[in-house]
């Protein structure tokens, strides 16, 4: 009785497990938003669009023009999210230094799958240049830009 109670539970665990479709890590187990936030060097990222903020503001006031906060916004995560996509594909193309230098990291440590780290990256690069096109034109070349020169960096 107690042998075909453990096969079920067994059984319903490797069940479940099946059906968690969230990429795993070297690890095995699914990267925490923690991870993630990491991954993206989020802290760097919020003083990326803290820099825009000011020079947005500075200009507007410099030139007498109302500040646009909705511009302003969109500017300030377009390169939050930019900054962030050069900080991954970083991480990426230096795995193997990271691996001896920061092993703490999470992609070096395992905890996030090179996969899941190529989409952020590219996730982060298309939306920010997505919602720097809703801004205006030299938005979207200046993001687009700086995501291609961050790229260029790294590899």
């Amino acid at each position: 009785m107690s042998r075909s109670l453990n096969s079920t539970a067994s059984s319903t665990v490797t069940t479940n497990k099946m059906q968690n479709s969230a990429p795993v890590g070297v690890s095995g187990a699914a990267p925490t938003l923690r991870d993630i936030l990491a991954l993206s060097h989020i802290f760097n990222g919020i003083s990326s669009g803290a820099a825009v903020a000011i020079g947005f503001v500075v200009t507007a006031w410099y030139q007498h023009l109302p500040v646009d906060v909705i511009s302003l916004l969109k500017a300030m995560v377009a390169t939050m999210l930019v900054s962030s996509g050069g900080f991954i594909i970083n991480d990426i193309v230096d795995i193997a230094i990271d691996r001896v230098n920061r092993p703490d990291r999470p992609l070096a440590a395992g905890q996030i799958p090179v996969s899941l780290a190529w989409t952020l990256y590219a996730a982060y690069n298309v939306v920010g240049v997505l919602l720097a096109l809703t801004i205006n034109l030299p938005s979207v070349i200046m993001v687009a830009l700086v995501g291609l020169a961050l790229m260029l960096y790294s590899v």
